[in-house]
């Protein structure tokens, strides 16, 4: 049984009292809402937030762009999330998207306003667009596979950390930290 989301508008009203600018050129009651699709099982959404402790974000990202079939299977849905969400506004209020400079926030963007389809970000949204989408990226999919086979819980292959040594002292900030892929 697949989960389930909510299917939300695309511009979001805020009440009075939280009204602050999120976006560029977005203030007062109305702002754009990139995220179509939204967990409402507290559960998943706990063992979603586990694989992104685990790092699985990364490790998504790099299978992605290293998948020329899935990068292209991602960018299909990157598109079609845009358009699926421009679609979604009633005539009036494509029209105010459109006065106020929404359209890339709306309709240029993908999954969940993710900019690029090179990129995985939020695995919740990933994850909940692959529930509730027609058109739907692979890193859905890979996330499905990993709820499937307990991932969450387990401990994943965890990438060593080579630490360069600079003036006789361990640096393990920025750029002085190497990654290299661990072997188990």
């Amino acid at each position: 049984q697949r989960p389930a989301v909510l299917e939300l508008y695309p511009l979001k009203r805020q009440p009075v009292e939280e009204r602050a600018p999120r976006r560029r050129g977005a203030s007062g009651p109305v702002q754009p809402w990139p995220t179509t699709y939204w967990f409402v099982d507290e559960l998943l959404s706990a063992r979603i937030a586990a694989l992104e402790a685990r790092g699985w974000v990364g490790r998504l990202e790099r299978r992605l762009n290293g998948d020329e079939n899935a990068l292209r299977a991602a960018e299909a849905a990157h598109i079609n999330a845009g358009l699926e969400r421009w679609a979604a506004l009633t005539e009036t209020d494509r029209q105010l998207a459109e006065e106020r400079g929404w359209q890339k926030a709306l309709r240029d963007v993908g999954i969940a306003g993710i900019k690029s389809a090179r990129k995985v970000k939020c695995l919740h949204a990933q994850y909940a667009h692959f529930i509730g989408a027609a058109v739907v990226s692979p890193v859905g999919r890979w996330i499905a596979e990993l709820l499937d086979d307990g991932m969450d819980s387990k401990e994943a292959l965890v990438e060593e950390c080579v630490v360069a040594v600079i003036d006789d002292a361990p640096k393990l900030g920025g750029r002085d930290r190497a990654h290299k892929r661990g072997t188990g």
